[in-house]
């Protein structure tokens, strides 16, 4: 999922290069996108320690983190970004000089990629 929110994020860039707060919330978008997986991917890895504890529980000493609130607070977070990713189109669309139905529908028409 972070290679896709990734891959509309520069297409996006590609799309739009004149506006600064648009260009601004698509790296921070980016940056957040990168650092929430690197992030998820350490804590999933060292979850347990020691770290065999995960698939041998009979190890003495061993403890887990709550995976429960780690599983919704990733989810949370990856609900948040793609949020600000579906948010982006309706931002740049906004700005363009055409009928107000016509940018609704173009939002509508972005926006059911996110579905």
């Amino acid at each position: 999922m972070t290679v896709v929110k990734l891959s509309i994020l520069l297409f996006l860039r590609r799309l739009e290069s004149q506006s600064r707060v648009v260009n601004g919330l698509i790296w921070g978008a980016m940056a957040f996108v990168v650092g929430l997986f690197i992030a998820t991917l350490f804590v999933d890895i060292f979850q347990c320690r020691p770290i065999a504890y995960v698939y041998d529980m009979s190890i003495p000493g061993g403890t887990c983190i709550d995976q429960g609130g780690f599983y919704v607070s990733t989810a949370a977070l990856n609900l948040l970004t793609d949020l600000v990713v579906l948010s982006i189109p309706i931002i740049i669309t906004w700005s363009l000089q055409m009928p107000l139905r016509r940018k609704i529908a173009v939002c509508v028409i972005l926006c059911l990629g996110g579905v």
